[in-house]
């Protein structure tokens, strides 16, 4: 109901998404009025559990957002809950979703749950380097708390700390079609 009011476009599911049966997830879902988005994960029957990506139109440009989910959820949650999902490398599937974007949206974000890993073999800092056709990552899952933006073979990837103490303001300005600036800060909201 918070993230209501604060009037969310999109969410990403994270591994704590399934600390509970799926039961749980099903009542958020439907109590959001937004969509919870990962385009990573797979039921047993190879459908998506939710929305793979959104796309929203503003004037003079649209923007597409990719949902991402870690893999490692497999191994961070208890199996029961995890019923008959998998999860796809995330790689392999912004690699498969982002040129359909490209043609349908002037900027693509991935709005992903993988962590700020100390290199680039793992997370948000390799998806940035194998994908560098993404205009901006939004992470989460590892708590990172950046002041400042961090480039990936230019892509810029972002992430507001944790537990809602900082809420991120990213500022974009897009000139045809293309972000051309972009500044960052974790604004605090809710700090002792």
């Amino acid at each position: 109901i918070g993230y209501n009011a604060i009037g969310y476009d999109a969410m990403t599911l994270g591994n704590h998404e399934f600390d509970f049966p799926p039961e749980h997830l099903a009542r958020q879902r439907e109590a959001a009025r937004f969509p919870f988005l990962a385009a990573n994960v797979l039921r047993g029957d190879g459908s998506l559990l939710a929305e793979p990506y959104i796309i929203r139109k503003y004037d003079g440009f649209s923007v597409a957002v990719l949902g991402l989910a870690t893999p490692d959820t497999v191994n961070l949650e208890l199996p029961g809950n995890l019923r008959d999902l998998t999860f796809a490398d995330e790689v392999e599937t912004a690699r498969r979703y982002v040129p359909e974007l490209k043609r349908k949206a002037d900027v693509v974000i991935a709005l992903v749950h993988l962590g700020i890993n100390t290199d680039d073999t793992q997370g948000s800092r390799r998806l940035a380097r194998e994908v560098p056709e993404l205009d901006l990552i939004v992470d989460g899952h590892s708590h990172t708390r950046l002041e400042q933006p961090l480039y990936v073979g230019g892509v810029p990837i972002v992430q507001a700390w944790q537990w809602g103490l900082v809420m991120g303001k990213a500022v974009a300005r897009i000139q045809g079609g293309k972000i051309i600036a972009f500044q960052w800060e974790a604004v605090p909201i809710n700090l002792p």
